[in-house]
């Protein structure tokens, strides 16, 4: 039902939890996500500039369909301190 009613905007940057399906990010592993191929319609209408995400917990990025991404670590991870670019 949220899928009828997006706006006709501009959006630069989306912030979700999870990821579109066609971010190739390697985990292993994969359940079937429902909420993967709905982020997937997301990146095509809006076709942000970047798109961040967390679930994975493991730092990560990439660059697909001209939007760059970024999944996110733990902030107690001493190997990937991310957060020192949001700043």
């Amino acid at each position: 039902n949220d899928l009828q009613n997006l706006p006709d905007v501009n959006i630069d940057i989306v912030i979700s939890h999870t990821a579109p399906s066609s971010f190739n990010l390697k985990v292993g592993k994969e359940f079937p996500d429902k909420s993967r191929e709905i982020l997937e319609y997301v990146l095509n209408k809006y076709r942000p500039k970047y798109w961040y995400f967390g679930h994975y917990h493991k730092y990560r990025n990439g660059r697909t369909n001209g939007c760059t991404w970024f999944g996110l670590s733990e902030c107690r991870d001493p190997m990937n301190k991310w957060w020192m670019w949001l700043k």
